[in-house]
């Protein structure tokens, strides 16, 4: 295959899968993850009719520590109205994120 063809092959590949992604309106895609209590989550699944405040965060991020108070915060003030912020933390392993800082927001 010459040098042409291929560019011409992996362009015409591309709106194809521009198509491919998510759409405003489409339903987001379902995610499972475990919490620290080793409880298994389905986002958003197990949350119907909820407003989801994704936060992904790191420890080692000062800035993403200093988000879990605004965080229980916003639970507080608009949990009963259903919205639901999830910290995830998926660089990390789960001993770590316990040990460390997990503890202090729940």
């Amino acid at each position: 295959m010459s040098r042409s063809w291929l560019v011409f092959a992996v362009l015409a590949a591309i709106p194809a899968a521009v198509l491919a992604w998510p759409q405003p309106g489409d339903p987001a895609p379902s995610v499972s993850l475990v919490d620290t209590a080793l409880v298994p989550h389905t986002i958003p699944g197990d949350y119907p009719g909820q407003l989801l405040h994704l936060f992904f965060w790191k420890s080692a991020d000062s800035a993403c520590l200093a988000e879990m108070p605004r965080l229980q915060a916003l639970y507080a003030d608009y949990g009963s109205r259903g919205c639901t912020p999830l910290a995830i933390n998926v660089l990390e392993d789960m001993d770590s994120v316990v040990k460390v800082h997990a503890r202090q927001y729940t």
